[in-house]
């Protein structure tokens, strides 16, 4: 008698069989290749008869329902490089680059080899809590967890997986910095210590303006007018993604122009730094290099780099007794300076170049809270006064 075929059918949709190795495979159709006509069959497998038909049921509805995806070989890293060399048009150079680095550092090595429809939430939320252990800081597995989802969205939306495991990770909380603002004491001494300073001005310019870095090394003479005090900033200034030893420009962090206004005394200050780089301009002759009209130069028209710049700021703070401090803290100390005498938060995270209001109330909820103190302590006075 002919051996009788361990195969059948299953509820009338697939067919399932007994492998030689004793596992067991699941034959669906999903219909017919639109080119050749031939039937475009898929298989799925398991140790159990019982196993195999729950996958295919599981399949089968999926097809019925629309949302069945079919299974790819596409590994993490293969999806990631796809990503990154064809989805990542309108982003920023910059951020392209440092998406690069995280992937290289981070995704690539632990995930890459994995094929991208197995990636499931628990696998992620190990690796996010390893890079804690191991000493990564909070904000940085935030950070690759964002280019991680951006990466999966763009898989979803061309269907080679159905959900985005980076929805269910629970992140670490990001404690938000201590701000080192200057009080007004230091504020004195740090402006007595840069006198004579050859980054001077350019110390000023920031403390007053709350600019940038970024920014400040960025600026042309065409977006300062130096009789209304007018600032246009609209640009800034970074390394070369595709060469690290250059500088380029790039647009603000946040794609929009905004304007500064210059106190008085800073104007003036500004229009005695055009001058004396007039002077500088004539004393270097043909090796002035100055291209971009850039108000912050060495003395032959070179931009300034920004670690130099930092370096320089700390050696100040170290002298005036604040060692902790850093070029950002200028910035820090301007928003404070300014709240405290009086501006509103709006007219503040304009200069600031923040994306809301939202972002620098929070960031400066202590300075807020005594603003309303005063104001309470303001209205009480009044009050006494009826």
């Amino acid at each position: 008698m002919p051996k009788k075929s361990n195969s059948r059918q299953a509820q009338g949709a697939g067919t399932i069989r007994q492998r030689k190795d004793g596992t067991w495979e699941a034959r669906y159709t999903l219909g017919r290749d639109p080119g050749t006509g031939k039937q475009l069959q898929k298989s799925v497998y398991g140790k159990t008869q019982k196993e195999v038909l729950n996958k295919l049921q599981r399949v089968l509805t999926d097809v019925t329902d629309g949302t069945y995806i079919a299974p790819s070989k596409t590994t993490v890293e293969q999806w990631a490089n796809i990503w990154h060399e064809n989805y990542l048009g309108p982003v920023k150079p910059y951020t392209v680059t440092k998406y690069r680095s995280i992937l290289d550092v981070h995704i690539i090595p632990h995930f890459g080899k994995t094929k991208l429809n197995a990636l499931s939430a628990p696998m992620i939320q190990r690796f996010y809590r390893k890079c804690i252990e191991e000493g990564l800081s909070p904000k940085t597995v935030t950070l690759i967890n964002g280019v991680f989802h951006k990466c999966l969205d763009k898989a979803i939306k061309l269907q080679y997986i159905k959900i985005n495991p980076c929805d269910a990770c629970e992140l670490p909380r990001i404690k938000k910095p201590d701000l080192k603002p200057l009080h007004d004491e230091q504020v004195g001494l740090f402006l007595e210590a840069i006198k004579g300073n050859p980054l001077e001005v350019l110390f000023k310019f920031a403390l007053f303006t709350g600019m940038r870095i970024s920014e400040i090394i960025g600026l042309q003479w065409q977006c300062i007018n130096l009789e209304t005090g007018v600032v246009r900033v609209n640009k800034q200034f970074h390394r070369d993604p595709s060469n690290r030893t250059e500088f380029c420009f790039e647009s603000l962090k946040n794609d929009k122009e905004r304007i500064v206004t210059l106190p008085r005394s800073i104007i003036e200050m500004m229009k005695e730094h055009k001058k004396n780089q007039s002077v500088q301009r004539l004393k270097a002759g043909e090796l002035w290099q100055n291209e971009n009209n850039l108000i912050f130069t060495n003395d032959f028209g070179k931009h300034l780099y920004p670690n130099a710049i930092d370096r320089n700021v700390k050696k100040v703070f170290t002298d005036i007794g604040v060692p902790q401090m850093r070029f950002h803290d200028l910035r820090h100390s301007y928003a404070t300076l300014a709240l405290q005498n009086g501006d509103d938060l709006k007219t503040v995270s304009e200069a600031l170049g923040h994306s809301s209001v939202a972002i620098t109330a929070d960031v400066y909820a202590s300075v807020s809270q005594r603003m309303r103190q005063d104001s309470a302590d303001r209205m009480e006075k009044y009050i006494n006064s009826l």
